[in-house]
């Protein structure tokens, strides 16, 4: 009887800390209706706060593109109170990070702080989302900066093979909107355009904020109160998000004469990330790495660069990518590997040890303020409940290599392809490359 006490006493002192975590977390909602997600870190010596900002694409046309990118970078670059100089010497004096983020779901607007210096931090960050000032000349150099950068990439086909994938399971999706805009989108907004979108999007049916640090939940509370309880009032009803729906292999190559080799990339739809499916799926995207990395590089030395991936969008989408001097030889090998995984269940050991790899991955890029606010938001988009990123290690736990057979029988069956080739030295086989899925 007293060795089960002791047990028992050991095992609840094991247990305090994760107790203790889940009662540091929580949620609760500013004044004017905004929902706060926090998680309370003690001891805690930098903290993170995120504004997160609904849509995405989906707050975008053809004409957009580009706006919401480009005015949330240009608030964080000074206030009516904060003007540039004043607010890049605080923010330095202080060590204190202002970033912003732009996709397909949502954006973000960060600030990354020594906790000593929160408030100080709160005041400039919230003036600056509240009150910016758009001045004339930073926007001209930041939209000079924007359309250099959209040229380079224009100029990479290792960049601009996704948008070739995209040509076809994007086709009339809200996705194809692109948060980064063009240089011709870019080019024509005026400050008058930024001072209309910001006041589109800055309401509180639309934003939440996400913070991770050591202050306790009623402070905190009180001091987003003082400053984003300020976001006027809106409701916020969003268009529905619609499927990818076509679901047949598609090609789309752009003939590049000079390139060494050739890029291909290809993508399907996934599940929803809150489907049951989906985990398996992710599990089976990063066994078909393995595999490709294992047959198409090491055994036939066909390429340096292939992968697969699966992405937890609210409308994700599964795909592999390859460079490869030998085209045709590659996506013959790559459709074969697919077949084998529609075909037989990965080995249980080799299925562990990928969920166990990923697993350290996960909580080594959880270690960071930053990029908890950041899985956090996510979470909240994409699988509409934050608490879903801390259960997301226990459904991977419980994938079995039938689920994996199943899911990858069940999705894999067209990908839409992009292709960049020079047409005289590496030609395409088309009936090969849409022989996938039929």
């Amino acid at each position: 009887m007293g060795k089960r006490i002791i047990y028992g006493l050991l095992l609840l002192l094991l247990l305090l800390p994760s107790i203790r975590a889940e009662e540091q977390r929580g949620e609760f909602h500013l004044k004017n209706g905004i929902k706060v997600i926090y998680r309370r870190i003690e001891p805690s010596q930098i903290g993170s706060l995120g504004l997160f900002i609904r849509g995405g694409s989906l707050n975008l046309n053809q004409e957009l593109m580009g706006l919401e990118e480009l005015t949330l970078k240009l608030m964080l670059k000074g206030s009516k109170k904060f003007p540039k100089e004043r607010l890049e010497g605080e923010l330095n004096r202080m060590g204190t990070r202002f970033s912003t983020d732009s996709r397909y779901d949502y954006s973000r607007l960060s600030m990354t702080f020594l906790e000593r210096y929160f408030d100080r931090s709160l005041e400039i960050f919230s003036d600056c989302v509240m009150e910016p000032t758009f001045d004339l000349k930073e926007l001209e150099l930041l939209k000079g900066k924007l359309v250099a950068g959209l040229k380079r990439k224009y100029a990479n086909p290792d960049d601009m093979v996704w948008y070739k994938a995209n040509e076809t399971l994007m086709k009339g999706h809200p996705y194809i909107n692109y948060q980064e805009g063009t240089p011709e989108t870019i080019g024509k907004f005026t400050r008058e355009d930024l001072l209309q979108y910001k006041a589109k999007i800055i309401n509180a049916g639309q934003v939440f904020l996400v913070y991770v640090g050591r202050v306790d939940k009623e402070d905190l509370q009180k001091k987003l109160n003082r400053s984003f309880g300020k976001i006027p009032q809106a409701v916020y009803n969003p268009p529905p998000l619609p499927p990818f729906t076509d679901g047949k292999t598609e090609i789309r190559i752009a003939d590049d004469p000079g390139l060494p080799t050739a890029y291909i990339a290809g993508k399907f739809a996934a599940p929803p990330p809150s489907h049951p499916d989906f985990p398996a799926l992710w599990v089976g995207m990063r066994l078909l790495s393995t595999n490709l990395d294992l047959s198409l590089r090491t055994k036939h030395a066909l390429t340096y660069a292939t992968w697969s991936f699966a992405t937890n969008y609210k409308r994700p989408w599964g795909g592999v990518y390859i460079s490869t001097s030998k085209p045709n030889e590659a996506i013959r090998l790559i459709y074969s590997e697919i077949e084998g995984m529609k075909k037989d269940p990965p080995p249980a050991d080799e299925l562990r040890n990928q969920i166990t790899r990923y697993i350290t991955l996960f909580y080594l890029r959880n270690e960071t303020a930053e990029s908890q606010v950041q899985n956090l938001g996510q979470a909240e988009i994409s699988y509409g409940d934050w608490r879903y990123n801390y259960r997301w290690v226990e459904k991977l736990r419980k994938v079995t290599p039938e689920d994996v057979r199943r899911v990858m029988r069940k999705y894999f069956t067209y990908l839409k392809l992009g292709i960049y080739t020079d047409s005289q030295k590496m030609p395409i086989q088309r009936e090969l490359f849409l022989s996938f899925g039929s």
